[in-house]
């Protein structure tokens, strides 16, 4: 699931705050990254599918981090 927030400030609208994660469902028994009950599934697809038409947030896929070498 890729997850991004915007947090603006009330008075003006203005984005004071951006937040971007990749979540994974986690079987804990396993101890690994596993398939979501279907309902689970369903209720994320439902989301995903609302979500599609929604403009793609401007900061969206930029990453923060330090060179490699």
């Amino acid at each position: 699931l890729h997850h991004f927030t915007t947090i603006r400030r009330a008075d003006d609208d203005e984005v004071v705050a951006t937040g971007e994660h990749m979540m994974l469902h986690v079987d804990t028994v396993a101890g690994k990254s596993s398939p979501a009950a279907p309902e689970v599934l369903a209720k994320l697809e439902a989301l995903a599918a609302h979500h599609a038409a929604l403009p793609r947030p401007q900061h969206a896929g930029r990453f923060v981090g330090q060179p490699r070498g």
